[in-house]
């Protein structure tokens, strides 16, 4: 992204940074395609202190009440892996896929 930019994003905060740099500001971005033709659907953007955990919730609503998709399978990333989001998805009929977690952790995906 364009470091400089952020200096004026109301989102824009320090948060987890996967590469090293605390210091920088920060937006975190989500984006959901189709299946098939990998699409994009919508993106959501979020501030940048914002836990990829709680991103999740947010964009199974979108899915559901903007965009009436029930059937589809979700992407995680390690962040996003939690027994509650796990049981959000189960709850409404998602299926998800997730890279291996931690070994010493209770949540499976």
């Amino acid at each position: 992204m364009f470091p400089h930019a952020l200096q004026k994003c109301i989102i824009a905060r320090l948060g987890y940074s996967r590469d090293g740099k605390p210091d920088k500001l920060q937006v975190n971005i989500g984006l959901v395609v189709t299946k098939e033709e990998r699409f994009p659907v919508f993106h959501l953007i979020f501030e940048g202190n914002k836990t990829d955990i709680k991103t999740v919730g947010r964009a199974i609503s979108r899915l559901k009440e903007e965009f009436a998709i029930f059937d589809c399978l979700l992407i995680f990333d390690r962040g996003m892996v939690s027994e509650e989001n796990i049981g959000e998805l189960d709850g409404n009929g998602y299926d998800c896929g997730a890279p291996p977690h931690d070994p010493a952790s209770p949540v499976r995906a």
